[in-house]
Protein backbone atom coordinates (compact mmCIF):
# COMPACT_ATOMS: atom_id res chain seq x y z
CA UNK A 1 0.00 0.00 0.00
CA UNK A 2 1.31 3.45 -0.89
CA UNK A 3 -0.22 5.24 2.12
CA UNK A 4 -0.50 8.36 -0.03
CA UNK A 5 -3.73 9.72 1.48
CA UNK A 6 -2.36 9.29 4.99
CA UNK A 7 0.37 11.77 4.02
CA UNK A 8 -1.91 14.47 2.60
CA UNK A 9 -1.88 17.69 4.59
CA UNK A 10 -3.32 21.13 3.91
CA UNK A 11 -2.30 24.78 4.04
CA UNK A 12 -4.39 27.82 4.98
CA UNK A 13 -3.65 29.47 1.60
CA UNK A 14 -5.99 26.86 0.10
CA UNK A 15 -8.66 28.74 2.08
CA UNK A 16 -7.38 32.12 0.85
CA UNK A 17 -5.31 32.95 3.94
CA UNK A 18 -2.15 34.80 2.86
CA UNK A 19 0.60 37.02 4.21
CA UNK A 20 0.34 39.38 1.22
CA UNK A 21 -1.29 42.75 2.11
CA UNK A 22 -4.60 43.22 0.34
CA UNK A 23 -4.73 39.61 -0.81
CA UNK A 24 -8.42 39.16 -0.07
CA UNK A 25 -10.92 38.24 2.62
CA UNK A 26 -9.27 36.21 5.39
CA UNK A 27 -11.32 33.41 6.93
CA UNK A 28 -11.08 32.85 10.66
CA UNK A 29 -8.84 30.03 11.84
CA UNK A 30 -11.63 28.09 13.57
CA UNK A 31 -13.56 27.69 10.31
CA UNK A 32 -10.50 26.70 8.32
CA UNK A 33 -9.50 24.07 10.88
CA UNK A 34 -13.06 22.71 11.03
CA UNK A 35 -13.29 22.37 7.25
CA UNK A 36 -9.90 20.69 7.01
CA UNK A 37 -11.03 18.12 9.55
CA UNK A 38 -14.38 17.63 7.77
CA UNK A 39 -12.36 16.56 4.72
CA UNK A 40 -10.47 14.00 6.79
CA UNK A 41 -7.24 16.01 6.73
CA UNK A 42 -5.20 15.46 9.87
CA UNK A 43 -2.31 17.85 9.38
CA UNK A 44 -1.58 21.32 8.07
CA UNK A 45 1.09 23.91 7.68
CA UNK A 46 0.87 26.71 10.23
CA UNK A 47 -0.13 29.49 7.87
CA UNK A 48 1.19 33.05 7.56
CA UNK A 49 2.40 34.90 10.64
CA UNK A 50 1.54 31.98 12.94
CA UNK A 51 -2.09 31.88 11.75
CA UNK A 52 -3.19 28.74 13.60
CA UNK A 53 -1.04 29.46 16.68
CA UNK A 54 -2.30 33.00 17.32
CA UNK A 55 -5.90 31.99 18.01
CA UNK A 56 -5.58 30.42 21.46
CA UNK A 57 -8.83 28.47 21.23
CA UNK A 58 -7.85 27.04 17.85
CA UNK A 59 -4.34 26.20 19.07
CA UNK A 60 -5.83 24.39 22.07
CA UNK A 61 -8.25 22.48 19.84
CA UNK A 62 -5.39 21.41 17.58
CA UNK A 63 -3.56 19.93 20.57
CA UNK A 64 -6.69 18.25 21.95
CA UNK A 65 -7.74 16.69 18.65
CA UNK A 66 -4.40 15.25 17.61
CA UNK A 67 -4.32 17.43 14.51
CA UNK A 68 -0.71 18.11 13.56
CA UNK A 69 1.12 21.22 12.45
CA UNK A 70 3.87 19.86 10.23
CA UNK A 71 5.58 22.90 8.72
CA UNK A 72 5.58 26.66 8.38
CA UNK A 73 5.92 28.95 5.37
CA UNK A 74 8.57 31.60 6.04
CA UNK A 75 9.57 34.41 3.68
CA UNK A 76 13.21 35.42 4.21
CA UNK A 77 13.99 38.81 2.71
CA UNK A 78 17.33 38.90 0.90
CA UNK A 79 18.75 42.29 -0.05
CA UNK A 80 21.75 42.17 -2.39
CA UNK A 81 24.57 43.99 -0.64
CA UNK A 82 22.99 43.49 2.77
CA UNK A 83 22.24 39.76 2.81
CA UNK A 84 19.59 38.45 5.20
CA UNK A 85 20.69 40.27 8.35
CA UNK A 86 17.56 42.42 8.57
CA UNK A 87 15.33 39.35 8.22
CA UNK A 88 16.89 37.36 11.05
CA UNK A 89 15.00 38.85 14.07
CA UNK A 90 11.63 38.20 12.42
CA UNK A 91 12.77 34.74 11.33
CA UNK A 92 13.85 33.95 14.90
CA UNK A 93 10.40 34.90 16.24
CA UNK A 94 8.51 33.00 13.54
CA UNK A 95 10.66 29.89 13.84
CA UNK A 96 10.32 29.80 17.63
CA UNK A 97 6.54 30.02 17.31
CA UNK A 98 6.58 27.25 14.70
CA UNK A 99 8.78 24.97 16.80
CA UNK A 100 6.38 25.32 19.74
CA UNK A 101 3.65 23.67 17.63
CA UNK A 102 5.75 20.52 17.22
CA UNK A 103 6.43 21.16 13.53
CA UNK A 104 9.83 20.18 12.18
CA UNK A 105 9.95 21.74 8.70
CA UNK A 106 10.57 25.39 7.81
CA UNK A 107 9.52 26.13 4.23
CA UNK A 108 11.58 29.11 3.08
CA UNK A 109 11.17 31.48 0.18
CA UNK A 110 14.05 33.83 -0.58
CA UNK A 111 12.08 37.00 -1.22
CA UNK A 112 12.90 40.52 -2.29
CA UNK A 113 11.90 43.50 -0.17
CA UNK A 114 8.97 44.26 -2.50
CA UNK A 115 5.51 43.22 -1.26
CA UNK A 116 3.75 40.44 -3.12
CA UNK A 117 5.08 38.31 -5.95
CA UNK A 118 4.49 40.39 -9.05
CA UNK A 119 8.01 40.69 -10.48
CA UNK A 120 10.63 38.09 -11.23
CA UNK A 121 14.03 38.65 -9.63
CA UNK A 122 17.35 37.44 -11.02
CA UNK A 123 20.80 37.35 -9.45
CA UNK A 124 24.14 37.60 -11.19
CA UNK A 125 27.13 35.51 -10.12
CA UNK A 126 28.06 37.95 -7.34
CA UNK A 127 24.50 37.93 -6.05
CA UNK A 128 24.42 34.14 -5.98
CA UNK A 129 27.71 34.05 -4.09
CA UNK A 130 26.30 36.50 -1.55
CA UNK A 131 23.06 34.56 -1.21
CA UNK A 132 24.89 31.25 -0.75
CA UNK A 133 27.11 32.91 1.85
CA UNK A 134 24.07 34.14 3.80
CA UNK A 135 22.25 30.80 3.86
CA UNK A 136 24.38 29.08 6.57
CA UNK A 137 23.28 31.68 9.14
CA UNK A 138 19.65 30.98 8.29
CA UNK A 139 20.21 27.23 8.47
CA UNK A 140 21.92 27.53 11.86
CA UNK A 141 19.13 29.67 13.32
CA UNK A 142 16.47 27.18 12.26
CA UNK A 143 18.35 24.05 13.24
CA UNK A 144 18.93 25.54 16.70
CA UNK A 145 15.14 25.47 17.07
CA UNK A 146 14.82 21.87 15.88
CA UNK A 147 13.63 22.81 12.39
CA UNK A 148 14.77 21.47 9.02
CA UNK A 149 15.04 24.36 6.53
CA UNK A 150 13.82 23.71 2.98
CA UNK A 151 13.89 26.07 0.01
CA UNK A 152 10.58 26.63 -1.78
CA UNK A 153 10.76 27.78 -5.43
CA UNK A 154 8.16 30.54 -5.68
CA UNK A 155 7.23 32.88 -8.50
CA UNK A 156 8.36 36.46 -7.83
CA UNK A 157 11.31 35.51 -5.59
CA UNK A 158 15.03 34.92 -6.08
CA UNK A 159 14.48 31.17 -6.44
CA UNK A 160 11.72 30.46 -8.94
CA UNK A 161 13.15 28.70 -12.01
CA UNK A 162 14.60 25.26 -12.54
CA UNK A 163 18.03 26.82 -12.96
CA UNK A 164 17.63 28.70 -9.67
CA UNK A 165 16.74 25.48 -7.87
CA UNK A 166 19.70 23.60 -9.34
CA UNK A 167 22.09 26.39 -8.44
CA UNK A 168 20.88 26.72 -4.85
CA UNK A 169 20.99 22.95 -4.26
CA UNK A 170 24.53 22.89 -5.63
CA UNK A 171 25.76 25.89 -3.62
CA UNK A 172 24.04 25.25 -0.26
CA UNK A 173 22.94 22.50 2.12
CA UNK A 174 19.28 23.40 1.67
CA UNK A 175 16.97 20.66 0.48
CA UNK A 176 13.81 21.24 -1.52
CA UNK A 177 10.11 21.80 -1.07
CA UNK A 178 8.86 20.82 -4.51
CA UNK A 179 5.98 23.13 -5.44
CA UNK A 180 4.36 21.78 -8.57
CA UNK A 181 2.37 24.93 -9.25
CA UNK A 182 5.06 27.57 -8.89
CA UNK A 183 7.47 25.59 -11.03
CA UNK A 184 4.81 25.21 -13.72
CA UNK A 185 4.01 28.92 -13.46
CA UNK A 186 7.68 29.71 -14.11
CA UNK A 187 7.57 27.44 -17.19
CA UNK A 188 9.15 24.28 -15.78
CA UNK A 189 7.98 20.69 -15.53
CA UNK A 190 7.96 19.65 -11.84
CA UNK A 191 8.60 16.04 -12.88
CA UNK A 192 11.90 17.05 -14.47
CA UNK A 193 12.86 19.09 -11.38
CA UNK A 194 11.96 16.19 -9.08
CA UNK A 195 14.13 13.84 -11.15
CA UNK A 196 17.06 16.28 -11.16
CA UNK A 197 16.74 16.74 -7.37
CA UNK A 198 16.32 13.07 -6.46
CA UNK A 199 17.22 12.59 -2.80
CA UNK A 200 16.84 16.32 -2.06
CA UNK A 201 13.02 16.56 -2.16
CA UNK A 202 11.84 16.59 1.46
CA UNK A 203 8.39 18.18 1.22
CA UNK A 204 5.84 18.66 -1.58
CA UNK A 205 3.24 21.34 -2.28
CA UNK A 206 0.63 20.13 -4.75
CA UNK A 207 -1.01 22.59 -7.14
CA UNK A 208 -2.51 22.28 -10.57
CA UNK A 209 -2.32 25.22 -12.96
CA UNK A 210 -4.23 26.84 -15.80
CA UNK A 211 -1.26 26.93 -18.19
CA UNK A 212 -2.83 29.60 -20.42
CA UNK A 213 -3.07 31.97 -17.46
CA UNK A 214 0.47 31.02 -16.46
CA UNK A 215 1.70 32.02 -19.91
CA UNK A 216 -0.04 35.38 -19.55
CA UNK A 217 1.65 35.99 -16.19
CA UNK A 218 5.10 35.21 -17.58
CA UNK A 219 4.47 37.47 -20.57
CA UNK A 220 3.41 40.35 -18.32
CA UNK A 221 -0.11 40.47 -19.79
CA UNK A 222 -1.70 39.91 -16.38
CA UNK A 223 -0.46 40.31 -12.81
CA UNK A 224 0.19 37.32 -10.60
CA UNK A 225 -2.43 38.40 -8.07
CA UNK A 226 -5.06 38.93 -10.78
CA UNK A 227 -4.27 35.54 -12.27
CA UNK A 228 -4.86 33.91 -8.88
CA UNK A 229 -8.22 35.73 -8.69
CA UNK A 230 -9.03 34.43 -12.16
CA UNK A 231 -8.34 30.79 -11.22
CA UNK A 232 -4.64 30.30 -11.95
CA UNK A 233 -4.44 27.43 -9.44
CA UNK A 234 -7.01 24.68 -9.96
CA UNK A 235 -8.18 21.57 -8.11
CA UNK A 236 -5.74 18.73 -8.71
CA UNK A 237 -6.30 17.03 -12.03
CA UNK A 238 -8.15 20.01 -13.53
CA UNK A 239 -5.11 21.82 -14.98
CA UNK A 240 -2.09 21.10 -17.14
CA UNK A 241 0.55 20.00 -14.62
CA UNK A 242 1.83 16.42 -14.87
CA UNK A 243 0.80 15.63 -11.31
CA UNK A 244 0.15 11.92 -11.67
CA UNK A 245 3.55 11.29 -13.25
CA UNK A 246 5.32 13.50 -10.69
CA UNK A 247 3.72 11.83 -7.69
CA UNK A 248 4.30 8.37 -9.16
CA UNK A 249 7.98 9.21 -9.69
CA UNK A 250 8.34 10.50 -6.12
CA UNK A 251 6.67 7.45 -4.63
CA UNK A 252 8.73 5.03 -6.71
CA UNK A 253 11.88 6.95 -5.73
CA UNK A 254 11.12 6.32 -2.06
CA UNK A 255 9.66 9.68 -1.02
CA UNK A 256 7.63 9.29 2.18
CA UNK A 257 7.10 12.90 3.21
CA UNK A 258 3.97 15.02 3.19
CA UNK A 259 1.94 16.13 0.19
CA UNK A 260 0.39 19.49 1.00
CA UNK A 261 -2.76 20.68 -0.78
CA UNK A 262 -1.78 24.24 -1.57
CA UNK A 263 -4.21 25.74 -4.05
CA UNK A 264 -3.69 29.49 -3.66
CA UNK A 265 -6.89 31.48 -4.07
CA UNK A 266 -8.43 34.78 -3.08
CA UNK A 267 -11.82 35.41 -1.52
CA UNK A 268 -13.88 38.58 -1.79
CA UNK A 269 -16.11 37.56 1.11
CA UNK A 270 -16.83 34.66 3.41
CA UNK A 271 -18.47 31.81 1.44
CA UNK A 272 -21.58 30.05 2.67
CA UNK A 273 -21.05 27.07 4.95
CA UNK A 274 -19.99 24.03 2.95
CA UNK A 275 -19.05 26.11 -0.07
CA UNK A 276 -16.01 27.87 -1.43
CA UNK A 277 -12.52 26.50 -0.74
CA UNK A 278 -13.72 23.26 0.84
CA UNK A 279 -15.35 22.26 -2.47
CA UNK A 280 -12.09 22.69 -4.38
CA UNK A 281 -10.11 20.87 -1.70
CA UNK A 282 -12.57 17.97 -1.83
CA UNK A 283 -12.02 17.61 -5.59
CA UNK A 284 -8.27 17.49 -5.03
CA UNK A 285 -8.61 14.80 -2.38
CA UNK A 286 -10.79 12.73 -4.71
CA UNK A 287 -8.07 12.99 -7.36
CA UNK A 288 -5.45 11.77 -4.88
CA UNK A 289 -7.62 8.89 -3.68
CA UNK A 290 -8.02 7.68 -7.25
CA UNK A 291 -4.29 8.05 -7.81
CA UNK A 292 -3.54 6.07 -4.65
CA UNK A 293 -5.66 3.21 -5.95
CA UNK A 294 -3.74 3.28 -9.21
CA UNK A 295 -0.42 3.33 -7.38
CA UNK A 296 -1.42 0.41 -5.18
CA UNK A 297 -2.42 -1.69 -8.18
CA UNK A 298 0.45 -0.87 -10.52
CA UNK A 299 3.54 0.42 -8.71
CA UNK A 300 6.66 -1.74 -8.19
CA UNK A 301 7.89 -2.29 -4.63
CA UNK A 302 8.92 0.96 -2.96
CA UNK A 303 12.46 1.74 -1.94
CA UNK A 304 13.42 2.96 1.49
CA UNK A 305 12.14 6.32 2.78
CA UNK A 306 13.87 9.42 1.45
CA UNK A 307 11.27 11.91 2.70
CA UNK A 308 10.65 13.62 6.00
CA UNK A 309 7.31 12.74 7.51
Amino acid sequence: MSGLIDRVAAAPITWGVSEVPGWGHQLDAARVLREMRELGIRASELGPDGYFALDRAVAAEIKRSGFSIIAGFMPVVFRPGNGVSEALPELALASSRLAETGARLAVLILASDQPGYEDQHALGDDGWDELAGAVPEVISLLRDRGLTPLVHPHYGTYVSTGEDVARLLEMTELDLTLDTGHLALAGYDPLEIAAAATGRVRHVHLKDVDLDLADQVRQGAISYHQAVRDGLFLPLGRGGVRLEETIRFLEESGYRGWYVLEQDLTLSESPLAGGGPIECARLSIEFLKTLEQDLDSSSPPMRRNEGVA
